[in-house]
């Protein structure tokens, strides 16, 4: 485990939301980019993509992204949050590390 993904489990629920956790992870964050980051997790990122693959991507460089997307479907199952959720029975806790430590 990556430094960066056992500082977001840390912060995770503790009181921040997956995105949020993932988000801090790489770099402090203001009052309102906490919100905006708040309003992406659970499954409300576009396309309904999981919170923490949303900041991960957000932290990293663009061409960065399909290989970090491929990898997150390898060990989670899906990007969507529904689908970690409901089909592949994933826990949050999980997502954020694999996202946190793909990222770094």
């Amino acid at each position: 485990m990556t430094q960066k993904s056992q500082k977001a489990l840390s912060l995770f629920r503790n009181p921040y939301s997956c995105a949020q956790a993932v988000a801090l992870a790489f770099k402090d964050l203001s009052a309102s980019e906490l919100e905006i980051y708040k309003a992406n997790s659970g499954g409300k990122a576009p396309e309904g993509i999981c919170g923490a693959l949303f900041a991960a991507l957000a932290n990293t460089k663009s061409e960065n992204h399909r290989t970090l997307i491929e990898n997150f479907v390898k060990q989670i199952g899906s990007m969507r949050c529904a689908d970690i959720k409901q089909i592949y029975k994933t826990p949050c806790s999980k997502c954020v590390a694999v996202a946190s430590e793909l990222a770094e």
